[in-house]
């Protein structure tokens, strides 16, 4: 009785309650319904967490006067959530866009290990419409965990299992207010996809890189990732949809250590050559150097607002030179 009574009372705590700023979930979710319903933008972007705080649609819109969206996940979510969002969103659209902008980073590329329970739990179950476009590209035993999680996220207690694990939780319930949640669902709204970095704040700051994973040091790629990045460009290539495919900005101190692996020209060819067999491609860019400075970083791989703003630039000015949007 007391479980029932927990559960029933969880059940009506209001969801800004029971997240915490900057709500990173609402963001997530505004995608998910975004793709689902009629859209008409004429440039969309697909890459993980390194692309939604770095590529600006407001900004592209004003450089390049088009309609855009950032349609970038988490890097948990694996480029398998990118590509179920985007088989939707051109299902859905009005008009296919003239142009998608997939960004590559390092940390996908190299990404240790694809969708597994954990990634279901506590990345995609909660935020994603999970229908038979996404389970079908699970392993048997995977689709049996996730319609067993799917049943289990019915109950209060474990879709907010994330919140109510951390100390103290039922303190931070009289604190929550339901102007900061709808302020911040304001602004991702508005933003179209852009995750401001500076907003968390857990984000202290890294003085100095002095090392990189060992997956980088052994040029250890990510099979899952790869298999789905080649999906996205054949579903493009197949939908006559042109793209762009681009890296990240990396912090000048990290560079120095990719130096000394010759990470970058490395991982150049690796890109090069799984783009070079999709006509569509029509242009691979580096934009590694385009907001280097650790200034413009929060962390160790994530731009704050003046790196997106000098990335996002950078990017506008190479799309400019492909002359897509010149009517």
């Amino acid at each position: 009785m007391l479980v029932v009574l927990f559960e029933t009372l969880l059940a009506f705590v209001p969801e800004y309650a029971l997240t915490e700023a900057p709500h990173e979930q609402l963001a997530l979710q505004i995608k998910g319904e975004l793709v689902d319903r009629e859209n008409n933008f004429d440039l969309i972007i697909l890459g993980g967490c390194t692309s939604w705080a770095a590529i600006r649609p407001l900004l592209l819109e004003k450089e390049l006067n088009i309609n855009a969206f950032n349609l970038s996940v988490n890097g948990a979510q694996t480029f398998l959530m990118s590509y179920v969002l985007l088989t939707r969103y051109l299902k859905n659209c009005s008009n296919k866009p003239e142009l998608v902008v997939v960004e590559l980073s390092a940390s996908s590329l190299f990404y240790p290990y694809g969708m597994n329970l954990v990634a279901l739990r506590d990345y995609i179950i909660p935020w994603f419409r999970l229908d038979s476009d996404f389970t079908s590209e699970l392993s048997s035993s995977l689709r049996r965990e996730c319609f067993k999680l799917k049943l289990l996220n019915l109950l209060p207690s474990f879709n907010y299992q994330y919140f109510l694990k951390k100390d103290l939780w039922f303190l931070k319930l009289w604190r929550a207010t339901s102007e900061e949640y709808e302020w911040y669902k304001a602004f991702y709204r508005e933003e179209k996809g852009f995750y401001k970095e500076e907003l968390d704040p857990g984000k202290r700051g890294v003085k100095k890189i002095r090392g990189i994973g060992g997956n980088y040091q052994r040029y250890e790629l990510s099979e899952h990732n790869f298999l789905y990045i080649d999906k996205i460009l054949a579903a493009l290539s197949q939908a006559g949809i042109k793209v762009v495919v681009c890296t990240e900005p990396v912090r000048d101190d990290e560079m120095l250590i990719w130096e000394r692996y010759n990470l970058r020209e490395r991982l150049n060819a690796t890109i090069r050559a799984l783009v070079s067999r999709f006509d569509n491609v029509v242009l691979f860019c580096d934009l590694r150097d385009s907001a280097s400075d650790p200034r413009y970083f929060v962390d160790s791989a994530h731009v704050n607002s003046k790196g997106a703003e000098l990335y996002t630039r950078a990017l506008a000015q190479e799309i400019k030179h492909l002359d897509i949007f010149t009517d």
